[in-house]
């Protein structure tokens, strides 16, 4: 995979998979901001790779807080390519001992987050590309269309 020259948003990066994504797109040739809610731990893992990843905190349930990656994004890189929606969490324990609250956070994460990023990002992309959503493992053709 070739992503010389390229722009990604990847959310999610503190663990493991989304280190490893940050990896593989910088080994690609992808320039990466990588977002976590969790920088510092996020940051840990992006040091190797010099000024071809940056961390920021980024709360994925607040749209706003989309606003703000996508301009930081732009204003660093002049372009977005790219956006990887890896952000998600999973309950603890069994399913009877999951709370109303808990259960609407994991929906607002794995769920309305992935609608609030892409819609971030559109007007944003450089070029059409689908986006890939972890917590489903699917792909979504939202962004493919006249450049939305």
């Amino acid at each position: 995979m070739d992503l010389t020259g390229k722009v990604a948003i990847l959310t999610g990066a503190a663990g493991g998979l989304g280190s490893a994504q940050v990896k593989l797109f910088v080994d690609a040739g992808c320039c990466v901001i990588a977002t976590d809610l969790r920088e510092s731990e996020a940051r840990k893992s992006l040091l190797r790779y010099g000024d071809r990843a940056e961390c920021m905190a980024h709360d994925v349930t607040k749209p706003d807080d989309w606003a703000r990656v996508v301009d930081a994004t732009l204003d660093r890189f002049g372009r977005l390519d790219v956006l990887v929606n890896n952000a998600g969490i999973a309950p603890n324990g069994r399913m009877l001992d999951v709370s109303y609250e808990d259960y609407a956070r994991i929906i607002e994460i794995n769920q309305h987050s992935i609608f609030y990023g892409m819609k971030a990002v559109a007007p944003a992309m450089a070029t059409c590309m689908n986006v890939g959503n972890r917590s489903t493992n699917d792909t979504c053709d939202v962004t493919h269309c006249e450049c939305c």
